[in-house]
């Protein structure tokens, strides 16, 4: 049968529509009678108007018949897109989907461009694949730093233990975490020297990790110290396996 319609859907689309070469003029027979008086003694009919929606049909299904094959086959596409009923025991049929879930799963605290420049995937399948996912439960999110992170549903994570894992994804703020941790009580200018890093850099990503509880700072004398709280310092210890051997406070900090 499928073989057959597209016989026919094939000989439809080779009908070229009819168009007119030229025409020809004669001078009217019926001069001084009224409109739709016979001619020659025939019987006149009035004829009924042409109810719309054929008179949409005849301006629409000539257009349809030179529509090229390829047009018809991307409809037939996006109406499997657009109305295919996508449910949470269904979602992870579609290869693209599944690839994309295994790949969080795998990757817990994943950002959007850290998948995008690993998956080969467009920018806007990702996005429409991550959002059906979203919707039917499949994924949960922490934000972070004006970007979302993503967990699978079923992660074993609890909340404190899935910010931290996110923040681990950053490189600099991974580094700060576990020199802190080598170095409990160090301040701001030691960090920054210890992860080579600028000391505006290192003051903004403090700024952040105090924000979030993950680092807390305590003020002795005339300078800031850092510490990492006992509850992230043994979560870091999972996913860091090194740290750089403390380092001694000088006498001056204690104050």
């Amino acid at each position: 049968m499928r073989i057959i319609a597209l016989s026919i859907l094939f000989f439809v689309l080779l009908v070229p529509i009819a168009s007119a070469l030229g025409y020809t003029v004669h001078p009217s027979q019926n001069i001084g009678n009224d409109p739709g008086s016979p001619i020659s003694g025939e019987t006149v009919h009035d004829i009924d108007p042409i109810p719309l929606w054929l008179a949409l049909l005849l301006c629409v299904l000539p257009q349809l018949t030179a529509t090229p094959i390829e047009a018809l086959i991307s409809l037939k596409a996006s109406l499997y897109l657009g109305y295919r009923n996508v449910c949470k025991k269904n979602a992870l049929d579609n290869p693209a989907r599944l690839e994309i879930f295994h790949f969080i799963k795998e990757n817990p605290g994943v950002h959007f461009r850290e998948i995008l420049r690993t998956l080969s995937l467009a920018r806007g399948t990702l996005g429409y694949h991550i959002h059906i996912m979203e919707e039917e439960g499949l994924l949960r999110t922490i934000q972070g730093r004006g970007r979302k992170h993503y967990f699978t549903a079923g992660s074993p994570y609890p909340v404190e233990e899935g910010i931290l894992i996110t923040v681990l994804r950053n490189d600099s703020l991974r580094r700060i975490l576990t020199h802190i941790r080598g170095n409990q009580g160090i301040p701001l200018d030691e960090i920054a020297e210890g992860v080579d890093l600028s000391r505006a850099t290192v003051h903004a990503d403090l700024k952040y990790l105090v924000k979030l509880g993950i680092v807390k700072k305590e003020k002795k004398g005339r300078y800031m110290l850092y510490i990492l709280p006992e509850n992230y310092s043994h979560t870091l210890m999972k996913y860091v396996n090194c740290c750089p051997e403390p380092v001694p406070i000088p006498a001056e900090y204690e104050g």
